[in-house]
């Protein structure tokens, strides 16, 4: 049985993806806007996949149960 985690954990997370966004567009970028686009769009790609693998590990463990 999964030992449950409080939502306040998942605001820790946040910092990081910011973080991590941030860095990944500045290397490729030099402008501050097209920087700020694209931690944008990271960002939403990051929280999408991770969203994606959740409901697929979900869907597994609730037909597993």
């Amino acid at each position: 049985m999964p030992m449950p985690m409080s939502p306040t954990y998942l605001l820790l997370a946040l910092p990081l993806l910011v973080a991590f966004s941030f860095v990944y567009a500045a290397t490729r970028h030099e402008r501050q806007e097209l920087i700020l686009q694209q931690t944008w769009r990271t960002a939403v790609w990051i929280v999408g996949f991770l969203g994606v693998i959740f409901l697929i590990l979900w869907i597994i463990s609730w037909v597993v149960a």
